[in-house]
């Protein structure tokens, strides 16, 4: 049963680059599976036999990759069925200063750790700046992992790299809660971010950092660290943080903070 499931998914999703062949594709590919299986007694009294399967797999070329994770869970008793896709991605380098990103991705550019249907692009202009912008559909595995989504995220992060014990980047995202509804006040969110550290090279070391993330269509501040870091001994490290938290009560999406 296990693999009258698993081998035609896992063809289905990998099988379109496996028959890719020659200098312009894959030189390399990796797949990687885990079935665990327990057996256990609800509240009522009955055993159980769920059974559950991850599947990972990557292929890399020059110039194009692809990555995808699932999971698979089955219930023999009660004969339930549930799929899970954490992500089926390619990324794609048409240029050496220019990647993008497409499929169902995770996105981690600022303010939280998304799933995303859609797509990134990173570019590169200058040896120390990279501009990264999203777009698409956000995802909750294990809940409504295919269902339609009215939900629209879109994001632009402009970051420093390469500049020596300094990071440094903006962010903007928003997100439409509902494209269906044009009450900007209730269902759109604006945010805007930005966080500096640095690191001096003088005795001590002391390492400064800071973040600030607002919400613009609330005109607050909802969050604000700033923090100093030094080091009078090489077995000693002194911290100092300052932390401040907001919260829009007027969201319709409940937050970690709520």
């Amino acid at each position: 049963m296990i693999k009258r499931i698993f081998i035609p998914i896992l063809l289905f999703v990998l099988g379109p680059g496996a028959m890719i062949q020659g200098p312009a594709f894959a030189s390399e590919y990796n797949i990687g599976t885990k079935i665990m299986g327990e057996v256990k007694k609800n509240t009522q009294n009955r055993q159980l036999f769920p059974v559950n399967g991850y599947i990972s797999g990557s292929a890399y070329g020059s110039k194009t990759a692809v990555e995808t994770n699932m999971r698979f869970f089955r219930d023999f008793d009660a004969k339930l069925d549930q799929y899970d896709l954490y992500q089926t991605v390619m990324h794609a380098v048409p240029f050496e200063k220019l990647q993008i990103d497409g499929g169902r991705q995770f996105i981690n550019q600022g303010f939280s750790v998304e799933i995303l249907d859609g797509l990134q692009a990173t570019a590169k202009p200058t040896e120390y700046l990279a501009i990264t912008a999203f777009s698409g559909i956000p995802r909750n595995t294990e809940v409504q992992n295919f269902s339609p989504n009215t939900v629209l995220l879109t994001g632009l992060s402009l970051g420093l790299r390469d500049i020596k014990k300094t990071d440094a980047a903006l962010h903007v995202a928003w997100r439409k809660n509902n494209v269906e509804n044009t009450d900007f006040n209730k269902n759109d969110e604006i945010q805007v971010g930005a966080v500096l550290s640095h690191q001096f090279a003088i005795s001590m070391t002391p390492f400064v950092y800071g973040l600030i993330e607002a919400d613009a269509t609330g005109r607050m501040i909802s969050q604000a660290t700033t923090g100093l870091d030094i080091y009078p001994h090489s077995r000693l490290a002194l911290n100092a943080e300052f932390n401040y938290f907001n919260v829009n009560q007027g969201l319709d999406r409940q937050t970690i903070q709520e």
